[in-house]
């Protein structure tokens, strides 16, 4: 597994799993240190083996990797801890305590090291907790405002009250929320070189839109590279949700969106669609919410699966803007 194959894969749980390794080894309370760079965590063992793990599981739901004869801080060692982590945090989910202490009790037999921080981190024991906080806190309930409900029925909801000047400059970013060094590069290199009056993107934090991954590799990005090329000065900055922002149930992505550009008020995006018009009416840009309705792994795996699709009430809402426009 090369270190710095950054595996992306459309599966809630084992991008959920991938999040909570990664948060674990990026962020050491114990080191007076920054936290490491996406690029340093992926380069780290843990992340290695469990991108190992991760993708012969996506392509194997029943896959067990072997136990190697013992813990020699092997990649098959490593591998196998991943897994081992991964199972206790889903038997947390499913509140299978009996479960939960026959595979901590495998796990320990096999590694008694696992509870250090590091530096560097040394084991997989804490990350089950983490992976489950994500599931338990949301109560797998998905996050969407319907504009019947949140809006009260206003069929204007969701259109961004801040027009774009006619002549604007618009930058269209897809699958940009990494954290790697080319993404930050990539923003640095449109604001200063083509001066957008406002960015769009299309969809996906990675790994999964969890609470870390929406400030830190999107939000605070933004942040930085605004101070850092344009002197503060912040543009417009609008977000649709792909299907690994909802992965840890959309809970962040909304709250992350809707904070975007709080310094201009007009332009705050209070949903995942949004209809973002020109100052002469000549233009309109409508953004679909087609994640919530891919964000399944169940749906991802079926193979008569037909999605995504919009729910009906956002359909509704997206005739409305093209018919009386």
């Amino acid at each position: 597994m090369n270190p710095l194959n950054f595996v992306r894969l459309r599966d809630r749980d084992l991008s959920l799993w991938q999040s909570a390794v990664e948060n674990y080894i990026r962020i050491d309370p114990t080191a007076k240190k920054p936290p490491l760079s996406k690029r340093e965590a992926l380069a780290h063992p843990l992340s290695i083996a469990t991108a190992h793990y991760v993708s012969a599981r996506y392509n194997d739901k029943d896959h067990q990797p072997a136990a190697p004869p013992k813990d020699d801080g092997s990649h098959d060692a490593w591998v196998y801890k991943s897994y081992l982590g991964h199972s206790i945090g889903e038997a947390i989910v499913a509140n299978n305590k009996d479960l939960v202490k026959e595979l901590e009790i495998k796990y320990r037999q096999f590694s008694d090291e696992d509870y250090s921080v590091g530096p560097p981190p040394t084991g997989f024991l804490t990350c089950p907790v983490t992976y489950a906080k994500y599931a338990i806190l949301s109560g797998n309930h998905m996050t969407y405002n319907d504009w019947t409900v949140a809006g009260n029925n206003n069929i204007n909801y969701g259109v961004i009250d801040w027009k774009l000047p006619n002549n604007a400059t618009v930058a269209i970013l897809g699958d940009w929320g990494t954290g790697l060094d080319d993404a930050i590069e990539l923003l640095k290199y449109v604001v200063a070189v083509h001066k957008p009056d406002a960015i769009i993107h299309l969809g996906d934090i990675y790994y999964s839109g969890t609470p870390e991954e929406c400030h830190h590799y999107f939000a605070d990005v933004f942040t930085n590279v605004f101070n850092e090329v344009n002197g503060g000065q912040r543009i417009p900055v609008f977000s649709m949700p792909g299907n690994h922002d909802y992965y840890a149930w959309g809970t962040e992505y909304y709250y992350v969106v809707t904070g975007l550009n709080s310094f201009l008020p007009s332009a705050v995006q209070p949903a995942s669609y949004f209809c973002l018009r020109s100052e002469d009416n000549g233009w309109q840009f409508l953004a679909m919410d087609t994640g919530y309705h891919d964000s399944n792994p169940a749906d991802q795996k079926n193979p008569v699966y037909a999605g995504p699709w919009l729910e009906d009430s956002e359909i509704q809402w997206h005739r409305d803007k093209m018919d009386n426009f």
